[in-house]
């Protein structure tokens, strides 16, 4: 008997201030809004200078007993989507605190009777960096009133229904809205990038601001399928999540969000329903072939240069467009010569870059690695300063303070170094793999590994999409693929605004922040220069492959406070506000032949 699954599982969307908007990305490794035809990507900006949203679309598709899939149901499909933002009602976000140990569920020891709302969770550290209690807005007894949350809506047939709180008790009452196109799908637009205080003070953290709401938000998309017969069946449950737009589309995160759920898959076991898809057969293979107790595969997974190795080492130098990063010349530069990393006769070549490459299984910090960007557990800032003058003393952070590749691509990245791959490239010496022309038409995973692999998947301080909480391999009933709502995680529950609500209150705050950060120590060589998410929130741009890079944020530089000289200085306040109303206003940076460069 047919069973009908709605995909992507989860999937993307992202504000923006224009009534305009594009779908997101369909196939995988098509970024959205790519004209494939002439090339190029199209204006993310409307004629007035807004910002175009994102749509999330998803589609209900007809599988078989054996999981194969039979087609896209195009008719007779009613669609139900509920979306809500928990944020002020939820725990501070204080880094990995709350994850889950020894067996525990995430935040259970911040919800016993040790932790009452009002206990400090944060300790005050000056301006730009407040005392925080164990929840948000913990003063604020009515707990309800700080969740915007408009219910679930049934989409038209024709037209939109927004997702908007009649009788709000907040500053923002619209979450965005939904409506279906001729072919059946379901289109979802987020927010339009609003936030707002009820009586608050002004913004002075990156994450956790009492008394502020914003327009993001996350929750189940549903659907029932009205059979030829009458009969009426329900469609496997998605999810929606909202992010802030990514103004480097081109450009993909160095650990992707479909490259933490793939780890999540291969180490933890969830069951693959691979229905003949081959990314899927792929994960199954190599499911079968990890070996926990090593954090590495045996000798029956043999990587391709192409699918699995490429795309990880291309990242790096993909970054290196949207951050200027002062390092010893040549290293990001032989990254290029793809012939010869391709070849299974470079040895010393291969050696050469999987020697720079930070190991995740490592017990002791490498202050050095690639990626070099900050992670997880990165400690405070004043913190990272007192081990700096410690002369990076190891007592004082730990290795996931530093952003990794997943085991699962460190362990693929050693298959490569053993010579032990596909020698696959047939690109020659071209900068970038060419963005592939799509196919007629689209496949169930090929929708979700193209929403996924254009979301952040680490690090999560908080993250760009969703936190550090869609790690939980108890979410999933398979890859992939949430349980239902309603399933108890701990003191958690799943529900629409789940894995919006552990991220930063408002999103601007911490967007402006994460930025590229120089903790280099007095005497170094190597520049310790590090990033957080460039590849969608830029450090750095240029107007042309030849020009100079300047600032992303350089249009807010002008507006610091005056008692400041460097405008990312923790003390300059200023630098949320500007980033709150003006975010619109800054660049997307686009490919223009093999450089990525400002949209014009």
């Amino acid at each position: 008997m047919s069973r009908f699954q709605i995909y992507p599982p989860i999937g993307v969307a992202r504000v923006g201030n224009s009534p305009e908007s594009f779908p997101g990305p369909q196939h995988p490794g098509v970024p959205a809004n790519w004209d494939a035809e002439a090339r190029r990507f199209l204006a993310f900006k409307d004629l007035q200078g807004r910002v175009k949203r994102q749509a999330a679309v998803f589609r209900v598709a007809e599988v078989d007993e054996g999981g194969q899939f039979v087609r896209f149901v195009t008719s007779g499909v009613s669609w139900r989507v509920h979306v809500a933002n928990r944020k002020a009602a939820f725990f501070t976000f204080n880094g990995p605190s709350g994850v889950g140990r020894d067996g525990k569920p995430p935040y259970a020891e911040r919800s016993d009777a040790q932790h009452p709302a009002t206990a400090v969770e944060k300790e005050n550290r000056g301006r730009g960096a407040p005392q925080r209690f164990n929840m948000r807005d913990a003063l604020v007894a009515d707990r309800a009133s700080l969740v915007i949350d408009p219910g679930e809506v049934l989409v038209p047939q024709t037209g939109a229904v927004e997702f908007r709180v009649a009788q709000p008790r907040t500053p923002i009452s619209y979450l965005g809205e939904a409506s279906m196109d001729s072919s059946g799908s379901l289109l979802v637009l987020g927010g339009v990038g609003a936030s707002g205080t009820n009586g608050g003070a002004p913004i002075d953290e990156y994450a956790n601001n009492d008394g502020w709401f914003d327009d993001v938000g996350d929750g189940p998309v549903r659907a029932t399928v009205t059979l030829p017969s009458g009969e009426q069946v329900e469609a496997e449950q998605a999810w929606v999540i909202v992010g802030p737009p990514d103004f480097a589309p081109g450009l993909t995160n160095m650990v992707t969000l479909y490259d933490t759920l793939s780890d999540l898959v291969i180490r933890t076991g969830l069951p693959i329903a691979a229905g003949g898809d081959p990314d899927l057969l792929d994960l199954e293979v190599q499911q079968r072939a990890w070996w926990a107790p090593t954090n590495d595969f045996d000798e029956t997974f043999t990587p391709s240069f192409t699918k699995h190795v490429y795309p990880m080492l291309a990242r790096g130098l993909g970054a290196r467009d949207v951050h200027e990063f002062p390092s010893r010349p040549g290293f990001h530069g032989s990254l290029a010569n793809w012939p010869r990393l391709s070849s299974p006769d470079e040895a010393q070549a291969r050696a050469a870059v999987f020697s720079r490459v930070r190991d995740p299984n490592a017990l002791t910090p490498d202050w050095k690695g690639m990626p070099r960007g900050l992670g997880d557990e990165f400690p405070s800032l004043d913190r990272f300063e007192e081990l700096t003058e410690a002369g990076n003393d190891v007592e004082f952070t730990t290795p996931k303070a530093f952003l990794s590749f997943t085991p699962v691509q460190y362990a693929i990245l050693k298959k490569w170094l053993e010579g032990k791959f596909v020698s696959d490239w047939a690109h020659g010496d071209v900068k970038y793999e060419p963005i592939p022309t799509p196919p007629e038409s689209v496949t169930p995973h090929g929708l979700t590994r193209a929403a996924l692999e254009s979301c952040v998947g680490g690090p999560f301080m908080p993250g760009i999409e969703v936190g550090w909480l869609v790690r939980e391999a108890a979410l999933y009933e398979r890859a992939f693929r949430l349980k239902p709502v309603g399933l108890a995680l701990g003191p958690l529950t799943l529900d629409a605004g789940f894995f919006s609500q552990q991220m930063a209150q408002p999103w601007h705050a911490d967007f402006y922040d994460c930025h590229k950060e120089d903790h280099t120590p007095d005497g170094e060589v190597d520049p310790l220069v590090y990033m957080w998410w460039t590849t969608i929130r830029p450090d750095d741009i240029r107007a042309s492959a030849d020009g100079p890079y300047r600032r992303w944020v350089l249009p807010f530089d002008a507006a610091k406070d005056a008692d400041v000289e460097d405008a990312d200085d923790i003390r300059n306040l200023a630098r949320f506000e500007q980033m709150r109303t003006r975010w619109h206003l800054l660049s997307f940076v686009v490919l223009e032949g093999d450089e990525h460069v400002e949209q014009k």
